[in-house]
């Protein structure tokens, strides 16, 4: 059932009440989706109710969190992502690799083959990787280091951190060279927090290692070793601790863009 456009205020009023989801789905769903009947007359757990918040409420804008869902809910959170993939929206399309939709990776791989803008290719192929590792998501990765559009770069560097391997440590050091000082404080700061595993609000300069540092051991076995280590660790404390998946991007970048303000202030 495709619901109408109305005209609401976004909104989620049934917070208290959880297992009210259909209401909220009925009275304060943006225009256009397409929500399975299902998921408008079910009952559903809070974490059902969450997700579909964040995505059709919400629209991701507070990042989309990996739900805990029984096999049933799962198939029809992933069901009501892919119904609504064709409205080729941003939030959507990360929906379906936070699920990790595997029925949705012939969808979003024709929707790659025909997309030309290079920030939604990103959002497609980096979908596509958390599913099954395609390989599009690190040539699209490559296209954007080697491009000079800063604001796409400054918009998806932090995607540069789901390759966990090697090439993080080389693109992001090839970034430490770009043309933009804000592209460049940005790799300068994920370096940082990789290899101290700790993030840092702070001018590029006060940071404790700094660009030749890295220019120079780039290259070395063991520092490359080490920083992968560290990317690895820092994955698994996060799905340790259920936090948002795809969107440790959102959370990062609100970090970021107050480190803009130190360093252009």
């Amino acid at each position: 059932m495709r619901l109408p456009l109305n005209g609401a205020t976004l909104g989620w009023p049934n917070r208290s009440n959880p297992r009210k989801l259909h209401v909220a789905l009925a009275d304060y769903l943006f225009t256009g989706y397409d929500i399975p009947s299902e998921l408008r007359a079910t009952p559903v757990s809070p974490e059902l109710e969450k997700f579909v918040g964040d995505v059709f409420v919400y629209a991701g804008r507070d990042g989309i969190t990996t739900p805990r869902l029984s096999p049933d809910e799962l198939a029809l959170a992933r069901l009501t992502v892919r119904r609504n993939l064709s409205l080729n929206f941003v939030h959507v399309i990360s929906a379906a690799g936070v699920l990790r939709d595997h029925e949705a990776v012939p969808q979003l791989s024709s929707m790659l083959a025909r997309e030309s803008d290079e920030s939604r290719r990103l959002s497609i192929a980096g979908s596509l990787w958390q599913i099954e590792r395609h390989p599009a998501f690190p040539e699209c990765l490559r296209v954007m280091v080697d491009g000079d559009n800063a604001i796409l770069k400054q918009a998806h560097i932090d995607q540069v951190m789901w390759l966990q391997d090697e090439r993080v440590v080389d693109l992001l050091t090839e970034l430490l060279e770009d043309d933009d000082t804000f592209v460049q404080h940005l790799a300068l700061s994920k370096l940082n927090r990789i290899e101290h595993k700790k993030d840092f609000l702070c001018r590029s300069n006060e940071l404790p290692s700094q660009s030749p540092h890295y220019l120079t051991a780039r290259h070395d076995p063991q520092f490359r070793t080490m920083m992968v280590r560290h990317l690895c660790e820092e994955t698994a404390r996060e799905l340790a601790a259920h936090t948002q998946a795809t969107l440790p991007a959102k959370r990062w970048r609100i970090v970021d863009l107050l480190k803009g303000l130190l360093l252009r202030g």
